[in-house]
């Protein structure tokens, strides 16, 4: 009884155990990097929108951004794949799994080690 009244009052005052802390910590660090990506491959559309607001605008003169908009605005799908997917363990081995079954002798065929 004690230790459930301990407990309530730590959970009460925001106290966090270190399993807890150490989950916060990776969950901070995943959706930090979630939007780290996402503002790169939007930030040339951002500056093409805001720059397309000023009276001096021409298309010759931001072109590079443009190219570069267009590699990257479908280069975050990708992105997206690869941290989503690529961070779960199950993904991970059924993509290891699928590529030993492609290869015909294991002991010869390159592996990817993930």
């Amino acid at each position: 009884m004690k230790t459930e009244v301990g407990e309530r009052e730590m959970q009460l005052k925001g106290l966090l155990s270190y399993h807890q802390r150490q989950e916060e910590s990776t969950l901070n660090r995943k959706a930090a990097l979630y939007q780290t990506v996402f503002f790169i491959c939007w930030f040339p559309s951002i500056i093409l929108g805001i720059a397309s607001f000023t009276t001096n605008y021409s298309m010759s003169r931001y072109f590079w951004l443009v190219v570069l908009q267009a590699l990257l605005g479908p280069l975050q799908g990708f992105c997206n794949s690869f941290l989503y997917g690529w961070r779960r363990d199950s993904f991970r081995r059924a993509l290891s799994e699928r590529s030993s079954l492609l290869s015909t002798n294991r002991a010869t065929a390159m592996s990817v080690t993930l």
